[in-house]
């Protein structure tokens, strides 16, 4: 996930020094930047990493997953397709569930076993992994180990030291840790270049519709590119922003909204307190420093639902990172029960013929 510590360890040295930059500002985007890795928004639902299990929570289109969901713990990240649903355990490997078609088989990723970062457009599923951008494709009948591949390996060198992956339907961007940006348009939109974020350096968090791409300066401002002049033209109030601390994007003309150091959010006068934010199609979201979840969504009512992605919000990095540790041993002693034919579970011994059940806790095989 980006921290303002991954950029700033690279960063060019002719920069402005972080230290520079207001202390409470530093703190505030660090948080938003930990809590945005564990929520995950995508047409008309919503998912979030609860702190406690690394259980996933999804709420609205994709909710009738989440039987198969509460199967799911140690997760870290979470990230959505239109039609799927990506977790990535603290162990590095990545869970798929939902409907996955033949052209891209969504939910095939059970042979990555080593990524950082994880992203979803609306059908493909993209990974960072020691840095390097990634993503899962459609297994080869020849081959059934290939399973994922290196995003343009002729760009490569665009590539590499990725710390953010940003997604929208048909839309994706990399931040690297020097704070530059590469960006990819999956539909045809005549760009003549590719990357059409090229100059832009100085960035430490990126958000990407169907139409444009957005970036979060050092200095608490914004920048964008869009593939036309009528968007650049909707999209010019971004440019008078200050003291941001986080953004997302729509998916079409819906815009951009930005998290300022107060708490508040632009475009929505009844957000206060606000920590984090997510945004898809025309919906947006916003989570409080109580976990109290606010959207626009109405099919997901304003103010119904507390989540458990922390419990002290001034300490956030930390429970992250026990929660991480947490998961990993967990993952582990699993692993270990697997291999001496147990319950994964509890560890307790599996009886029966046709369908073996653990005699301690009674959860049924799954492996």
């Amino acid at each position: 996930m980006i921290t303002l510590e991954s950029i700033s360890n690279v960063v060019n040295p002719t920069l402005e020094p972080l230290t520079m930059i207001s202390s409470e500002l530093q703190n505030k985007r660090k948080i938003a930047s930990l809590l945005q890795s564990r929520i995950a928004c995508m047409s008309e639902s919503f998912a979030a990493v609860n702190i406690d299990d690394g259980s996933i929570l999804i709420l609205g289109k994709l909710s009738k997953y989440q039987s198969e969901l509460s199967k799911w713990k140690n997760f870290c990240s979470v990230a959505l397709g239109e039609k799927h649903i990506v977790g990535l355990r603290c162990d590095g490997s990545l869970v798929a569930v939902g409907k996955s078609d033949k052209l891209y088989n969504q939910c095939d990723v059970f042979n990555v076993t080593d990524a950082e970062l994880i992203g979803c457009t609306k059908n493909e599923n993209y990974f960072a992994s020691k840095g390097t951008l990634l993503k899962t494709i459609k297994a080869s009948k020849y081959n059934p180990d290939e399973h994922c591949e290196n995003v343009f390996d002729h760009l490569s060198n665009y590539l590499e030291g990725v710390v953010q992956i940003a997604t929208s339907d048909f839309h994706w961007a990399a931040l690297k840790s020097d704070g530059t940006v590469f960006s990819e348009s999956l539909q045809d939109f005549d760009y003549e270049e590719k990357n059409v974020t090229d100059n832009w350096t100085n960035i430490v968090q990126i958000a990407c519709s169907n139409e444009a791409v957005f970036g979060l300066k050092r200095d608490g401002t914004v920048v964008f590119t869009a593939k036309d002049e009528k968007t650049k033209e909707n999209l010019s109030y971004v440019l008078d922003w200050q003291n941001i601390v986080s953004i997302a994007a729509g998916s079409y003309s819906s815009g951009v909204m930005g998290l300022r150091s107060d708490g508040t959010v632009t475009g929505k006068k009844d957000w206060s307190d606000i920590v984090a934010i997510a945004g898809t199609w025309s919906y947006w979201y916003g989570i409080d420093k109580n976990g109290v979840l606010y959207t626009t969504n109405s099919s997901i009512p304003s103010g119904k639902h507390t989540l458990t992605l922390f419990h002290d919000i001034n300490n956030v990095e930390y429970e992250f990172e026990k929660s991480k540790e947490k998961g990993r041993a967990s993952l582990k002693q699993a692993k270990e029960y697997i291999e001496k034919g147990l319950c994964q579970y509890c560890g307790g011994e599996l009886t029966g013929i046709l369908a073996k059940k653990c005699s301690n806790c009674g959860r049924k095989k799954d492996y």
